[in-house]
């Protein structure tokens, strides 16, 4: 039994709202709360779309590795039953990876495809017993939505345990009840099936964290060991129809002559989508054996293996492995034979316990009301674009009121009201204001701006203002290299004075978005300017006219004339200083 974390989990200081998760999640079980996309597990099926997808790397698995490690540091003696994808070659050859595998202290490595070929002849047994319809589950992503979502299908579950199940039985028989099972594949969800109490499975590792664990001990399959021949080989046995469960189809082909019964349809699905769709179709009396796996094209492009190649590719690799063994096998089944002599008999699964996810009804006057909310008040305004990550602007306003959604996923409406602020902005700035792209051409102004460099005859108004976009910057004012150290980030805001036309200029500089755009507020002073350039010259005219005045009854008044002398002449400094420092 592993951790109390559950198989995957969001780090939320990853998280950068973009929702796509949302956007893939097959049964939306995904809750966005102050801007991180958390998973709801009472609604996850752990199909692992959203750990595939994630541009942060925020949607985690669990890693088992060190529990793994600890079991074999105990002393006991621990399997490892691989999945039916080790023959698309990720390990390396068969020889490369028991050795590599092996190194890594496990006492034996056995396919669990030993358990699917007993799970296919259980199966085809109760095909001839029992009509109507059938449905396959060894995948548990599709148990989980059975039980979740679509309970009135659960009866029709096949009952058979599921093929790692089976073969941890099998090994356990032939090994004895102290040995450890622990499971190696492409599957996220089998560790829902470690994790149950009742499992015969004491972990469940996938391919990324083998390979992770390989790379730690320097291991590859590459590498050669010191091992017996004897040891290169899967334990009891080489599995022979089971490998074919990795793909689409598999297992029904694996049944053989069943499976080409005239009396029952046999369907294989694959893909979260296309399985929803035919279950929203189906009346659950079709009389058709239904093979389901989560992963479209089946195990082989499962989501616990990131560097997974093309799927044509694995296919091909899978079946060739398939016929080669079929070619060298002296039994079509030599895993039936070692159950068969061992009276093994698989227990019958109990009916999974439907806990159905109760869908929250709204009444369309709510809804209603959440569209209103959210900013989609008109049906134009319901564009149903996805960037929320639902399907339309409705469903949204449903995971509103779930209270599964915030207002702040509608990006179409964010920028609106964004676009609003920077209008009202610009119409009631009385200075101004000018947007400019990295090319230095104009984004958006507004008719401040555009009145301080038009003709005194133009009639300056939103309309004329509109009518700068696109422009050149230059054309009206040169700004170059002020903006050139905005845009390059060598400054962040700052502020100049500039006299422009014979107009003096405050001018505030800052960055909007870094290389990309930049705003400047541009203030007319030239009327201040004016009056204390008048204040300088009156100064120095009274200085200049009664200066000999002022020295001659210096020596009479005392220290009282001389410090007029110096106010005046502070004050004449301070005027011209501050012209000179471009304060004007």
């Amino acid at each position: 039994m592993s951790s109390s974390r559950q198989p995957v989990y969001t780090e939320k200081t990853k998280c950068r709202d973009c929702y796509k998760c949302v956007r893939y999640c097959p049964v939306k079980a995904i809750k966005v709360e102050e801007n991180s996309a958390r998973i709801i597990d009472d609604l996850c099926i752990y199909c692992g779309r959203c750990v595939e997808i994630c541009p942060t790397h925020a949607k985690k698995v669990r890693n088992d590795v060190p529990e793994v490690k600890k079991l074999i540091r105990s002393g006991r003696k621990v399997v490892l039953s691989l999945a039916p994808s080790w023959t698309t070659g990720v390990f390396g050859s068969r020889e490369e990876l028991i050795a590599a595998f092996r190194g890594l202290g496990f006492c034996a490595v056995s396919e669990t495809a030993l358990g699917a070929e007993l799970v296919s002849s259980w199966t085809s047994e109760q095909l001839e017993r029992e009509p109507g319809l059938m449905i396959s589950s060894a995948c548990p992503t599709v148990n989980e939505l059975f039980r979740k979502y679509y309970p009135q299908f659960i009866d029709s579950l096949s009952r058979a345990p599921s093929p790692l199940e089976a073969h941890a039985l099998f090994l356990k028989r032939l090994m004895g009840e102290r040995i450890a099972v622990v499971f190696a594949g492409p599957c996220i969800a089998k560790k829902l099936e470690a994790d149950n109490r009742d499992s015969e499975i004491d972990f469940a590792l996938t391919f990324d964290e083998m390979s992770g664990w390989l790379g730690e001990r320097s291991l590859t399959a590459a590498t050669p060991r010191s091992f017996e021949t004897e040891d290169l080989d899967f334990y009891p046995c080489q599995a022979v129809s089971g490998s074919l469960y990795a793909m689409e189809g598999g297992m029904i082909r694996s049944l053989g002559d069943m499976s080409r019964s005239p009396d029952r349809t046999m369907v294989p699905l694959s893909g979260m989508t296309h399985i929803m769709e035919a279950l929203d179709e189906m009346d659950g009396r079709d009389g058709m054996m239904l093979e389901l796996l989560s992963c479209p094209g089946g195990c082989v492009n499962g989501s616990g293996f990131k560097n997974r190649g093309n799927q044509f590719a694995y296919r091909k690799k899978s079946l060739i492995h398939f016929e080669k063994a079929l070619a060298g096998s002296i039994s079509s089944s030599p895993v039936l034979e070692a159950a068969e002599s061992m009276n093994l008999q698989l227990p019958l699964k109990s009916f999974i316990r439907a806990s159905a996810h109760r869908e929250a009804s709204f009444t369309d006057e709510l809804i209603e009301e959440a569209l209103y909310e959210l900013g989609k008040e008109k049906e134009e305004d319901r564009l149903d674009c996805g960037g929320c990550g639902y399907n339309s602007c409705r469903d949204f306003a449903v995971a509103y009121l779930k209270k599964m959604g915030e207002k702040p996923m509608c990006v179409t409406n964010m920028r609106k009201r964004a676009q609003k602020k920077v209008d009202m902005l610009l119409r009631t700035l009385p200075m101004g204001v000018v947007i400019v792209n990295r090319r230095h051409q104009i984004v958006e102004c507004n008719k401040g701006f555009a009145s301080l460099f038009a003709d005194p005859e133009t009639i300056c108004d939103e309309e004329y203002a509109k009518r700068h976009s696109d422009l050149p910057l230059i054309n009206f004012v040169d700004l170059t290299s002020c903006l050139t150290d905005i845009l390059s980030g060598r400054k962040s805001i700052f502020e100049e004075r500039l006299k422009i036309n014979g107009k003096f200029l405050k001018i505030t500089f800052f960055s909007i978005d870094k290389g990309h755009l930049a705003g400047v507020i541009i203030q007319d002073i030239t009327t201040t300017s004016v009056k204390r350039e008048d204040v300088i010259r009156k100064a120095e005219e009274v200085i200049s006219k009664n200066l000999q005045n002022v020295q001659q009854i210096a020596s009479l008044l005392g220290e009282n004339a001389a410090e007029t002398e110096i106010i005046l002449r502070s004050l004449t400094d301070q005027f011209q200083f501050t012209a000179a420092e471009g304060n004007l």
